[in-house]
C-alpha cells in the first residue's frame, strides 16, 4: 500500500500548485549540512518564518521527510534535486540526458556527483517507503547543476530557486521538461530510478533552473 501512494507527478500537476510542496537539494556527507529543505504548505504558506529554506544534514533531512509523509493531508509534491531518470544507449552503456547538456557543459547522471546524489535519493526514497506514507506523494526531479564551478554551493538558495520555477509555471528562471536521452536514435531509452525500488516506472518531469 505504501508504494502505491508514491508515484511520478505530471507537468499539469506542476502548474496546479495544489497540495503541499517539498523542495529538496540532496547531498551525502558525514556531518556537513549538504542538503537544502523547503516546505510550502497548501495555499502557499511557508513552513518557516525568518528562514523558510534551510540547509540540513542528510540524517536530519531523512527524519523530517519521514515525519512529513506520515502525516495525513493533501498530496505532497516532492521535488528533489537528483536523477530520478537515467538513459542508456542501444549498446547498454550509460547515456546523458538532454537536460544535462547546456552549450559545452555537461552534468551527466552517471559521472561524479550525479552518482552520489542518485544513491542518496534512493536511500531517502527507501526511508519514505518504510515510513508507510499516509498521503499521496508525487515525485518530480529538480535540476540546478549549471552554476559557475567557482561559485560556493548554497543549498537553501537552490531549493528556493526550484520553488520559483514551479511558482512561475515553468516560465521564469527555468522550465519544465519531459526526460529524454541526448541521443534519441538507435535504441537509446530512458528509465526511472524509482523503478529500482518497485515504485512507478514512469520517469517524472524535470524542474530545471536556468537562471
Amino acid at each position: 500500500m505504501s508504494q502505491q501512494r508514491i508515484r511520478s507527478g505530471t507537468i499539469d500537476e506542476l502548474r496546479a500548485h495544489t497540495g503541499d510542496w517539498l523542495f529538496i537539494d540532496i547531498g551525502f556527507a558525514r556531518g556537513k549540512k549538504t542538503c537544502g529543505y523547503l516546505l510550502v504548505r497548501a495555499g502557499g504558506e511557508l513552513a518557516g518564518t525568518e528562514h523558510p529554506a534551510k540547509a540540513v544534514t542528510y540524517g536530519s533531512l531523512t527524519r523530517e521527510v519521514v515525519l512529513l509523509v506520515q502525516k495525513e493531508g493533501p498530496p505532497l509534491h516532492f521535488v528533489i534535486e537528483a536523477p530520478l531518470s537515467v538513459a542508456f544507449g542501444a549498446d547498454g552503456n550509460p547515456l546523458g540526458r538532454t537536460a544535462e547538456k547546456r552549450d559545452n557543459q555537461t552534468r551527466y547522471w552517471y559521472v561524479g556527483l550525479g552518482c552520489s546524489v542518485l544513491v542518496a535519493s534512493l536511500y531517502l526514497m527507501q526511508a519514505v517507503i518504510e515510513a508507510k506514507p499516509a498521503r499521496e506523494v508525487r515525485m518530480f526531479e529538480g535540476l540546478v547543476s549549471f552554476r559557475d564551478r567557482f561559485e560556493k554551493s548554497d543549498h537553501a538558495a537552490d531549493v528556493e530557486a526550484l520553488k520559483q520555477v514551479v511558482w512561475s509555471g515553468g516560465n521564469g528562471h527555468g522550465m519544465f521538461r519531459e526526460p529524454a536521452a541526448v541521443d534519441c536514435q538507435g535504441g537509446s531509452h530512458i528509465a526511472s530510478t524509482m523503478a529500482l525500488l518497485d515504485l512507478d516506472s514512469t520517469p517524472p518531469p524535470i524542474v530545471e533552473v536556468t537562471g
